[in-house]
């Protein structure tokens, strides 16, 4: 059987035991005790757990420890459903973006991306990347599988999920003192994604913020909801939203992410410029902490790198839009060169290529060689 976490209350009724005759207690002798909550792994059965707390519950209602219990008890319901502990990451947004327009036509006879390596599968047009690259990011702390409600799921399941939101609300309700309400609220915001409602989540997802804007939890759902607003096109919402999680700083593990979806809410809006100081800030935080761009990295690592991938591409349409390689010059000479701006050129002149704009494929590879003559990797680009 699957370990999960119980309570000790100090005295084996909990457990379903029977105590000795030295250790009776009657309900208000127990409503005097302070339970023991520490969280302990045994081989015991979740649904046992769960009917221990009722038991808690049902016996000592004005105990002071009630809200903690009745919060794990509805953290445990959401795990007996799903089959998840109840206290990780809320999964990522339900819906999934429809194909993103481009900024610009792109004509019927587009010549897809050339991938010179093989390494990256089928290829794509401008307008497939755009809607793959920018799609939610179901990632949360990278400890959860995205556990969004399958179609079709048993009246059970969507009762399990009520069930706990209805605990929360009453926790909420009943015990506005309680130290974990931000957790409460976290939860109850995570159950509603997985009901499919995700409107209702980020109105749990809102209070939260305004009312525990110290909570551990708030890097993720400012994250959350520019995730949300961005699904919907709401690119000045999400914009604000990813903003106050790149203000956090590095010290938040939703930074990168944050970065990232923040270069792409600008780019939706055409502020390019906007859009590559968000990129530029990923990749000089890539460097900083010691990501090699020439490096193969290993099979677990490839999201990153292709993160790190779509990231230069992203840049590349980026200058593109803003003119081309005169453009690129003039931004690192406004903003301080970098080491990858070699990157950036060749991904601008092999857009260009895939376009049949071969005059601007060479006119791109021009530009680097003239500005850097010797560089290693110039006489390539003659």
């Amino acid at each position: 059987m699957r370990s999960v976490h119980v309570m000790l209350l100090g005295s084996c009724i909990l457990l379903g035991g029977c105590q000795s005759s030295s250790d009776k207690a009657t309900i208000a002798e127990l409503s005097q005790r302070t339970p023991d909550l520490s969280e302990v792994v045994v081989d015991d059965s979740l649904v046992r757990a769960m009917a221990g707390y009722r038991q808690f519950l049902e016996e000592t209602p004005s105990h002071t420890m009630a809200p903690e219990a009745m919060r794990r008890l509805a953290d445990l319901q959401i795990e007996k459903e799903f089959g998840v502990v109840g206290d990780g990451s809320m999964p990522g947004v339900i819906e999934l973006p429809a194909p993103a327009s481009p900024s610009q036509p792109v004509q019927s006879q587009e010549i897809p991306d050339d991938d010179p390596t093989g390494q990256n599968g089928p290829a794509e047009s401008v307008v497939q990347f755009e809607a793959r690259a920018s799609a939610p990011d179901v990632l949360a702390s990278g400890s959860m599988d995205d556990l969004q409600l399958p179609d079709g799921a048993s009246v059970s399941a969507v009762a399990g999920l009520e069930t706990a939101i209805g605990t929360y609300e009453q926790i909420l309700s009943e015990y506005p003192w309680y130290e974990r309400n931000d957790q409460v609220l976290y939860q109850m915001a995570r159950a509603y994604d997985e009901l499919g409602e995700p409107d209702e989540a980020m109105r749990v997802v809102e209070r939260l913020i305004s009312e525990y804007p110290q909570s551990r939890y708030v890097d993720e759902v400012f994250f959350r909801r520019g995730e949300y607003y961005f699904v919907r096109k709401k690119y000045l919402d999400a914009e604000e939203a990813y903003l106050a999680v790149v203000r956090m700083g590095e010290r938040s593990s939703f930074y990168e992410l944050a970065l990232y979806k923040l270069g792409w809410a600008f780019y939706k809006q055409e502020l390019y410029e906007e859009a590559l100081h968000q990129y530029v800030a990923l990749l000089d935080h890539k460097l900083s902490m010691g990501y090699d761009f020439d490096a193969d990295y290993a099979r677990d690592d490839e999201g990153e790198e292709r993160r790190v991938a779509d990231t230069f591409r992203v840049v590349s349409l980026s200058f593109s839009n803003l003119g081309g390689p005169d453009v690129i010059r003039d931004y690192f000479s406004a903003y301080g060169k970098r080491t990858f701006e070699d990157r950036i050129y060749r991904n601008l002149a092999e857009f260009h290529f895939d376009k049949r704009r071969f005059n601007d494929a060479a006119e791109t590879y021009r530009a680097f060689v003239e500005l850097y003559p010797f560089h290693s990797i110039s006489p390539h680009f003659g």
